[in-house]
């Protein structure tokens, strides 16, 4: 729920660039959900971000001030934000580290390095201690090797 009590202030500005992932609060949905800046305006009035972000499968575009407590920075632990997002498969994914989704936080591989992976929806490459949407199913007919989403993926 969105706190607007003055002497509850997360931040009184918040300073992000083009690109950057944040934390975005929706008045109509009543819940905060994962955003990406789209633009950054500066002018007499202020510092103003265009942010675009996605619930229940629709993507939305929101202009807010830097002041506006509807946003904050990332968080990729952020307790308040609980996203529906569906696998393929059709089960309802989970926020974890990636490498603790398979049970593998700390494992080392052939070459002393950390356990990795890949996004399963743009390729991207997982760290081990990366924060990622997983399917708990793991193996199906559909991803027969598990099936993760990295966080820009749930955005857009």
């Amino acid at each position: 729920m969105l706190d607007l009590d003055p002497s509850n202030e997360i931040e009184d500005r918040i300073k992000l660039e083009y690109g950057d992932l944040c934390a975005i609060y929706s008045n109509t949905h009543k819940k905060w959900v994962f955003g990406r800046v789209s633009n950054v305006m500066v002018g007499d009035e202020g510092r103003f971000y265009e942010i675009h972000y996605r619930i229940n499968g629709n993507f939305i575009s929101k202009k807010v001030g830097d002041d506006d407590k509807c946003i904050r920075r990332y968080d990729p632990f952020d307790s308040d934000i609980e996203l529906e997002i569906i696998c393929p498969c059709g089960t309802q994914m989970i926020r974890r580290i990636f490498a603790e989704a398979y049970g593998r936080l700390g494992e080392k591989e052939e070459k002393d390095t950390p356990a990795t992976g890949t996004c399963d929806h743009c390729g991207k490459s997982l760290s081990a201690k990366e924060v990622v949407y997983h399917c708990p199913k793991e193996k199906t007919e559909i991803h027969t090797g598990g099936y993760d989403i990295c966080i820009l993926c749930t955005v857009t």
